[in-house]
Formats: structure tokens, C-alpha cells, sequence
């Protein structure tokens, strides 16, 4: 490639709040996001690319995911114990994480929190 020779619009976004495809996909407000193998975002699943948690509810069309901060998620009561801030954590569905174990686990961040047995604070990598 060339070196420019007149400005470009570079659609520069800051990087916290980001739009993906989700097809025709429908995800709540809220809900952990993550992408298939046909390349569109839907409601999170296990080992699958996280991109971050969805700031509006849509059916199809583009989701705005927030890719960094602290957020809550669900949790078995296992987890949500003192002894696990600071451990990595997995989806294990789109609002619920577990302890990242496994070759094959996909972190998508870290506990910062104990809310209760059952919510954890999660800060998003």
C-alpha cells in the first residue's frame, strides 16, 4: 500500500464501548457476548471469543458491548467465596461465570468482588 496523499476518516472509537454484528441474533441488555464460529455476536456461551457485555438489548443487526470495566455476573456459590478475588473467571452461560480451568477455558476476567454466594464483580479483560 501507498502512503496517504489527503486525509481519512480513521472512525477512531475509544475502545470501552464497541459495535459488533450480531446477524439475527437476539441479546438482552446486560448479557456476556461472545462470537460464533460464523463470526456474529450472540448471547455468551462457553470457550467461544468473549468481546464484552452487551449495553442494549437487540434482535439482529448491531449490539453495543462494553469491553472494559467491572461488572456483575451470577455465579454457583463455589465461586463466590473471599478465597477467589483476584482468580480468572469463564462463561458458563451469558450471565453466569465460573473459575477459568482447562486448557480450552476462555478468562474473560478477574473477580474483584464477593457481592453474595451467588455475584461476583468482574473486571473485563
Amino acid at each position: 500500500m501507498a502512503n496517504l496523499t489527503a486525509p481519512r476518516d480513521d472512525s477512531r472509537q475509544t475502545g470501552d464501548l464497541v459495535e459488533v454484528d450480531a446477524g439475527t441474533n437476539k441479546i438482552f441488555h446486560g448479557a456476556a457476548v461472545t462470537i460464533a464460529s460464523n463470526g456474529y455476536a450472540h448471547a455468551g456461551a462457553p470457550k467461544e471469543p468473549f468481546v464484552g457485555v452487551a449495553q442494549e438489548s437487540v434482535t439482529g443487526g448491531l449490539v453495543r458491548v462494553y469491553t472494559e470495566g467491572v461488572v456483575s455476573f451470577n455465579c454457583a456459590a463455589a465461586v463466590g467465596v473471599q478465597a477467589n478475588v483476584g482468580k480468572n473467571v469463564a462463561l458458563v452461560d451469558d450471565n453466569t461465570v465460573g473459575l477459568a480451568t482447562g486448557n480450552d477455558a476462555v478468562a474473560i476476567g478477574i473477580i474483584t468482588k464477593i457481592e453474595s454466594t451467588t455475584s461476583v464483580r468482574v473486571k473485563l479483560r
